[in-house]
């Protein structure tokens, strides 16, 4: 190997160097127009050379000096092949990003240009995901790893995104951006784990973070005159957030009929409406799950359509609801609430607009509707959660289910004797008040046709009312089947 200086047309020299590599071909590369970075790069080279001839892996200094190296050189050490495909991709930049600030906002953002987090961000581009979610997919990424300092690929490992946990916590990030953060990598390091850039995924044991109960959204539903009273009160305010107080009203029904979401009704066109056939289609880029569902509207708010569309021409492309604001659904519908009169926030929870999609769950459960139509209109994966999270019991609701139960009669059952016989006794029949008084007590009872007084140490027959011997009752008279007993029906133990 030797070094040469050569001068180019503009004048200035730059040095050269020709080796042969580990296949014994003659190989020239350009250095730089200093003399020592040319001989490191020349020496760094030659290193490779006889790791790559002896079979061994790259020590630390080599696998340093790799991951270091411009894309363009790295690009041609692969092409004569002093590198390996798989090692080079190693050495790749995560990222390659420049920092800016958006319009109207007061946080800085990375505009990533290069690196494997721009592959990946291709990759879930052409799986048509929404575009606001490939945006926090990506800056939660590139939010990650400036704030670590990952180059690499062989920077992030299960210690390495622990302590980023464990920082993030100090420095009081809150638990769901961190969960969210947390979720964003899992997809990026399996896809990198499917690509074949690392052999192992690292996130494999990294798990969110537990929400505490106190931290997480208590929402409720709304009744139907805090509802009437909202839309009553919404169609005749002013403009604010971007929407006249009709089109609020129409996207508050809309939410409240069908269950939509804020972004998807924000998302939806004039063509996704077919009011002909009543129904609205929600496109799978712009739903929550990534599937096309197709929902039925209601008569009423298919009239309110047809008159809203037809005051307000527009391109069957263009927004159906052209002035909604990204992410002011909460802010838009708490200033609707306050002039109705209505509670934003009681002790069952907050009135948000995702409180509406509970209202559409929770009226349809008090309608009779079946749990497996309510779950399909919902668009859950599980019935547990339609149930138990987005049906909500009042316990005005609970009052009215003890209220439809039957009424149930009490009876008194009398144990009428030596023989154990029980005689039912309605409620406003059976014993006479007795006067109760220390030892001397007496008691007056009517049973069947006798009665008796209880008086203190024995038992005395007053009379009986019918005709049958005052000594002795056949068992014919008394209802039972060969049985001989005393006429007295009271006994003198007050255990009995």
């Amino acid at each position: 190997m030797y070094i040469y200086k050569s001068k180019s047309k503009s004048g200035k020299h730059k040095y050269y160097f020709i080796f042969k590599d580990h296949l014994g071909i003659r190989r020239k590369f350009a250095g730089f127009s200093d003399l020592n970075a040319t001989r490191a790069l020349a020496g760094n080279i030659e290193r490779l050379i006889n790791f790559k001839v002896s079979g061994c892996v790259f020590d630390v200094l080599c696998a340093s000096f790799i991951e270091t190296l411009s894309e363009r050189l790295r690009a041609r050490l692969t092409a004569i092949g002093l590198l390996d495909l798989a090692y080079s991709v190693k050495a790749k930049p995560l990222m390659v990003a420049k920092k800016m600030k958006p319009k109207r906002s007061s946080h800085y953002i990375h505009e990533v240009s290069g690196g494997i987090l721009a592959e990946y961000k291709k990759h879930i581009e052409a799986k048509g995901l929404s575009l606001n979610h490939i945006k926090v997919t990506i800056q939660n990424c590139s939010n990650v790893i400036v704030s670590e300092k990952w180059a690499h690929i062989s920077d992030i490992t299960s210690k390495s995104v622990n302590c980023y946990i464990s920082r993030a916590n100090e420095l009081g990030l809150s638990i769901r951006k961190i969960n969210s953060n947390i979720i964003s990598l899992k997809g990026f390091c399996t896809w990198m784990t499917r690509q074949g850039y690392m052999a192992e995924n690292p996130m494999k044991g990294i798990h969110k973070l537990k929400l505490n109960s106190d931290m997480k959204v208590k929402r409720r539903a709304l009744s139907e005159g805090e509802i009437n009273s909202l839309l009553e009160a919404t169609v005749c305010s002013e403009v604010h957030h971007g929407l006249t107080g009709e089109e609020r009203s129409l996207v508050y029904r809309i939410a409240l009929t069908t269950g939509l979401r804020y972004n998807e009704i924000k998302t939806l066109s004039r063509s996704d409406f077919d009011l002909d056939m009543g129904i609205v289609t929600v496109r799978a880029k712009n739903a929550k799950n990534s599937k096309t569902v197709i929902l039925p509207l209601k008569k009423a708010e298919l009239t309110a359509l047809r008159g809203y569309f037809t005051r307000n021409p527009a391109l069957p492309h263009v927004q159906a609801f052209n002035g909604m604001q990204a992410g002011a659904g909460a802010k838009m519908l708490k200033v609707d609430l306050t002039e109705a009169g209505v509670a934003y926030e009681n002790d069952y929870g907050k009135a948000d607009f995702h409180s509406l999609r509970h209202t559409f769950c929770t009226m349809l459960a008090k309608s009779g509707v079946q749990p497996q139509v309510a779950q399909r209109l919902m668009r859950h994966s599980s019935i547990d959660l339609t149930m138990n999270y987005y049906t909500h019991i009042l316990i005005e609701d609970k009052a009215s289910a003890i209220g439809m139960l039957p009424e149930f009669g009490v009876s008194k059952v009398v144990r009428n004797g030596t023989d154990n016989i029980a005689n039912i006794i309605p409620e406003n029949e059976g014993y006479n008040k007795g006067d109760y008084s220390g030892k001397n007590c007496s008691k007056m009872a009517k049973i069947g046709d006798f009665e008796g007084r209880v008086n203190k140490g024995d038992c005395v027959k007053e009379k009986a009312v019918n005709s049958l011997d005052s000594k002795e009752l056949t068992a014919s008279s008394l209802g039972t089947r060969s049985r001989i007993r005393t006429v007295d029906l009271l006994i003198k133990s007050q255990l009995l």
